[in-house]
């Protein structure tokens, strides 16, 4: 019963330590994606006033 119990254990643990990785992952994507769209906003807004000055 204790053999059984710290296998149990042992694959909670591992789980554990997974999701910790992907939430860990997912987080550091989502901060990669938002500076991304930072960038992205401020290269448009860039273009437009250039844009804006020609005319």
């Amino acid at each position: 019963m204790r053999e059984r119990y710290d296998e149990v254990l042992e694959g909670y643990t591992i789980l554990e330590d997974e999701l910790k990785e992907e939430s860990e992952f997912d987080r550091l994507m989502e901060s990669s994606y938002q500076k991304w769209l930072d960038t992205l906003d401020e290269r448009v807004s860039d273009s437009l006033r250039i844009m804006d000055m020609e005319v």
